[in-house]
């Protein structure tokens, strides 16, 4: 799904189905904020559903709290499940060990993420399995510097 407000940037989200394993008829889509999160409902080799929401945060962290609470008002609206897994590119580090140089994210952004999984009973499982070890997803340079962040993560 392509971003409403920019439909020619990158912004995006999107699931790719294999057919093979799930059925058309077993998917369930619900866009909970156009080109931004989209959640779906699966079936799949004769198992129980599982709920899976991918997210597209935007860049600006100062909007990211109401960006957050937005996606949990979308989903008790509609009186959809919680997801079983949330993934995406969140566009915010918790940790600072995400981001090189080290250094915190925008507070009031990290919190609101967090309360977000908290509410869900949603952990990044990597970092849980690997809380010393650092990854990154992104890399850029700026002023001169390499900086690198895990911002694309699949918490469950």
């Amino acid at each position: 799904m392509a971003d409403p407000d920019s439909p020619r940037s990158t912004a995006g989200v999107a699931f790719l189905i294999n057919k093979s394993l799930i059925a058309p008829k077993e998917v369930c889509v619900h866009e909970l904020i156009p080109g931004r999160a989209l959640l779906i409902r699966v079936k799949w080799l004769d198992s129980e559903e599982t709920k899976l929401l991918n997210i597209y945060a935007p860049t600006d962290r100062q909007i990211h709290p109401a960006f957050w609470r937005r996606i949990q008002e979308k989903q008790r609206e509609r009186r959809l499940p919680r997801p079983d897994f949330m993934l995406g590119d969140f566009n915010v580090t918790e940790d600072d060990i995400d981001r090189a140089p080290a250094k915190p994210d925008n507070r009031l952004a990290v919190e609101a993420l967090r309360d977000l999984r908290f509410a869900w009973e949603i952990q990044d499982e990597w970092r849980h399995t690997h809380p010393h070890e650092r990854a990154f997803t992104y890399r850029a340079r700026a002023n001169n510097q390499d900086i690198k962040s895990r911002l694309d993560r699949i918490p469950n």
